[in-house]
């Protein structure tokens, strides 16, 4: 069908609309959680967060995403027998995940966030990774996802899908999106056509299974897959 100018017109004004909640709500959250973290201690928050985490992630195996956390951010860095952790960097624009170098692990990006070092770090293809941990600003009960604005995440997710022979196996691969309970939306988040939502949250009170009607009833699986 071919829009009209008309209509072009209304679907930009709509998508600038969106744009627009999105960074209000993302520049709200922000300080909704740094108000969280400076009231209560840091520690004890992801000492809580990282006692549900370990527990749900128990029976998981498998190269899995993590991240370092940046600022207020949730801290998610947990040990699982059976995991084996990858951490994202940024090169040329673009999100990908390697291992850690054993001789130096880490350098600062141009962001202020610790990357894996380039040093012996090798890169993870996107067949390898079992499962990812999702870093957010916020997150809804529904799986919505709140970003930085940058898009990483959710430009890498569609690179994962086009690896797939369907969308329901993109579904069932393991997304736990991990933050505080107050980054924790009532209302659902807006969202673009191109975002990614999370099958699950864990936050230091509780593990959130994200649905009904979540990316068409997507379930979080406890077993390895396989992708």
């Amino acid at each position: 069908m071919i829009k009209t100018a008309s209509s072009q017109q209304l679907d930009s004004t709509s998508t600038n609309r969106l744009k627009e909640q999105k960074i209000a709500l993302r520049q709200q959250m922000l300080k909704n959680r740094k108000i969280f973290v400076n009231q209560e201690s840091k520690s004890k928050l992801d000492s809580s967060l990282l006692r549900i985490l370990s527990n749900f992630l128990k029976r998981q195996s498998g190269l899995w995403t993590s991240y370092r956390p940046y600022k207020f951010e949730a801290d998610p860095q947990c040990s699982i027998e059976e995991i084996k952790w990858i951490y994202p960097r940024i090169t040329e624009n673009k999100l990908s995940f390697y291992t850690l170098s054993s001789k130096e692990p880490w350098e600062v990006s141009s962001f202020g966030i610790e990357e894996p070092a380039l040093i012996d770090a090798n890169k993870v293809k996107i067949d390898q990774i079992s499962g990812f941990i999702v870093p957010g600003v916020a997150f809804d009960r529904e799986g919505g996802r709140l970003g930085h604005g940058r898009g990483y995440y959710d430009a890498y997710f569609h690179k994962v899908m086009d690896k797939l022979s369907n969308r329901g196996d993109f579904n069932n691969i393991p997304k736990i999106g991990v933050a505080y309970s107050v980054q924790v939306c009532v209302e659902p988040i807006p969202m673009e056509e191109h975002d990614i939502k999370v099958n699950t949250i864990v936050t230091e009170k509780e593990i959130i299974h994200c649905g009904p009607g979540h990316q068409k009833n997507a379930t979080m699986c406890c077993s390895k897959i396989s992708l």
